[in-house]
């Protein structure tokens, strides 16, 4: 029996089928050995980037830590803070303790003089013997001395000098208000 579906040769197949290929083996090597070539390039450039952004990263891991770990370089006071500690009197030649600081205030009659002294023991007393109300005293006995222009707070006083000006700013200004 026939095959009712089966395709009948056409006569033009074999005219239009491509020529044999004489050297088909070769040219298949080739194109084999190209193309695993190319594909190996890819694989090695791959891990090559991969290999070079992990060294960027810890590079930049080692450079951090090295920029974190060195010393900062020494910052200058500013140029304002100077020329006020120059323009304030120079305070005479003065012992290392505090107590000897006070009496020689308590001794001088140059109110200058004193006012310099008392301050320099009221810093004696709050940074080398941490005795804050020594201190507290000594203050107000240089602001008592100094008068009305040690009043002003500056950049070269301590946290206990800045809050007894204006302690003592406030009450003047109340005074005078009559409040």
């Amino acid at each position: 029996m026939t095959d009712f579906f089966a395709r009948e040769p056409d006569p033009l197949d074999d005219l239009l089928a491509p020529p044999p290929a004489a050297g088909a083996e070769g040219l298949r090597e080739e194109l084999l050995g190209r193309t695993t070539r190319l594909l190996r390039r890819r694989r090695r450039l791959r891990r090559l980037a991969w290999a070079a952004a992990l060294a960027a990263c810890c590079g930049a891991g080692v450079l951090t830590v090295w920029w974190a770990a060195r010393p900062a370089p020494p910052v200058p006071p500013p140029t304002g803070l100077r020329e006020e500690r120059a323009a304030t009197a120079p305070a005479p030649e003065v012992p290392a303790s505090a107590v000897a600081v006070e009496e020689r205030a308590a001794d001088d009659d140059d109110l200058k003089a004193q006012a310099a002294l008392y301050r320099r023991a009221g810093e004696l007393y709050l940074s080398a013997e941490n005795d804050p109300a020594a201190a507290l005293r000594c203050y107000g006995n240089a602001l008592d001395a100094g008068g009305e222009e040690v009043l002003s707070v500056s950049p070269a006083d301590d946290w206990l000098l800045m809050a007894i000006k204006n302690a003592r700013q406030k009450e003047r200004r109340h005074a005078n208000t009559g409040g």
